[in-house]
């Protein structure tokens, strides 16, 4: 028996789930994203950024919407690369890092 796997729903599909209306504009260079309430609530995306990083910029301005609901708000190119860093990521590399450096230090003095 073969099971249909369940395909993910997007963040442009909960947008629409959630009642907000996505439109698509060129923001520029910096802009990724608004959301803001105009008699209902609507994210608009920068139709110049690459497909995953209007995703990213959707998922955002969702939790914003369920956090600050109503309250406008500018996704900027640097507010996504922040949401997304991974601070465990960068401490656990550091420590490999010294680990190699100290391997090899005492590998030298041998």
């Amino acid at each position: 028996m073969f099971r249909k796997e369940e395909e993910s729903i997007t963040p442009f599909e909960t947008a629409r789930q959630l009642g907000i209306r996505l439109d698509y504009f060129s923001l520029g260079d910096r802009v990724v994203g608004i959301y803001s309430y105009l008699g209902g609530y609507q994210i608009v995306i920068n139709s110049e950024m690459d497909l995953d990083r209007q995703e990213d910029a959707v998922q955002l301005l969702i939790e914003h919407h369920h956090a600050d609901r109503g309250i406008d708000k500018v996704l900027r190119k640097e507010d996504i690369d922040r949401a997304f860093e991974v601070p465990e990521l960068s401490r656990f590399s550091r420590m490999v890092i010294n680990s190699i450096i100290q391997r090899k230090s005492r590998y030298d003095r041998t």
